[in-house]
Parts: structure tokens; C-alpha cells; sequence
């Protein structure tokens, strides 16, 4: 580990699971795979993700009709901005994910949420090591998020 901020996030996400704080290490688990993934963005270019975005959100049929939030951002502090889950739908038209890596991402995030949130849904010792498989083999040891 280094000192960026993504190793602060793991650091302090592998303290708290080793003290039992599931639910903080999931949400500064989830910290930790975003800022690698913001900073791929910024990387590849706000550019391609603004046109990608304007592309998925002009789609009338197929897998992003749906998708309705074209982006215009120049600045890391703007993409911070961008919700995490319209973030993964645009990491899936830009290709950095599959749809099948997106559904699990998209999993990741809701248990984030539910861990920072009050709720009656436990979480577990292997709730937290499904959740930091996903995120490790889909965006911490993807070569696209490098």
C-alpha cells in the first residue's frame, strides 16, 4: 500500500473488518474502488465518458433506453459528483465493464448503502468477502482501471 487515497480507503476498510466493523470496511471499501475508477475516467477523458453518456442517453431501444442522464463534465471534483449507479452505466457503455460486472457492481453498491444506512439486513464476515472478491477482480485487478 501507498498513500494515495484509494490505499488510505483499503488500509482503513482492512482495519475495520479486522476489528468486525463490516459495515465501515464495506463503505470504505466501496471509496476505495471508485477513486480507482474516477481516476480512470479522468485517465481515458472526461470527453469520451460526456459523449458516451449523450450516446447511451439518446438510445431509444436496446440495453440503455432507459438511460436518461447525459453528462457534461470537465474536472475530477465534477465526476465526483455523478451518482455511483449512473456512474456504472456509463462504465458499461464506455466498455470498462460488461453488463454481468455491472449487475455485481451494482450489488457492491447496494450493500455500501445498506451499511450506511440504518436497516435491520445484517452483514456478515462473508457478506464483506463476496463483496471485496467483486470489487477486487472487477476493478482492482482489472487492467482497464490500472
Amino acid at each position: 500500500f501507498g498513500d494515495s487515497d484509494e490505499d488510505l480507503y483499503l488500509k482503513e476498510a482492512i482495519a475495520c473488518a479486522k476489528s468486525r466493523y463490516y459495515r465501515a470496511a464495506a463503505v470504505l471499501g466501496w471509496c476505495a474502488a471508485v477513486d480507482r475508477i474516477h481516476h480512470a475516467v479522468e485517465r481515458l477523458g472526461f470527453p469520451k465518458f460526456n459523449v458516451t453518456s449523450a450516446a447511451m442517453a439518446s438510445q431509444q431501444q436496446g440495453r440503455f433506453k432507459r438511460f436518461n442522464k447525459p453528462q457534461n463534465i470537465s474536472s475530477m471534483s465534477e465526476l465526483r459528483m455523478v451518482f455511483d449507479s449512473d456512474l456504472l452505466w456509463i462504465l458499461e457503455g464506455m466498455q470498462l465493464i460488461d453488463s454481468n460486472q455491472h449487475t455485481r457492481l451494482h450489488s457492491c453498491f447496494d450493500l455500501r448503502n445498506h451499511s450506511g444506512h440504518p436497516g435491520e439486513a445484517p452483514l456478515t464476515e462473508y457478506n464483506l468477502l463476496s463483496f471485496f472478491s467483486d470489487l477486487i477482480e472487477i476493478v482492482l485487478k482489472n487492467p482497464r482501471f490500472q
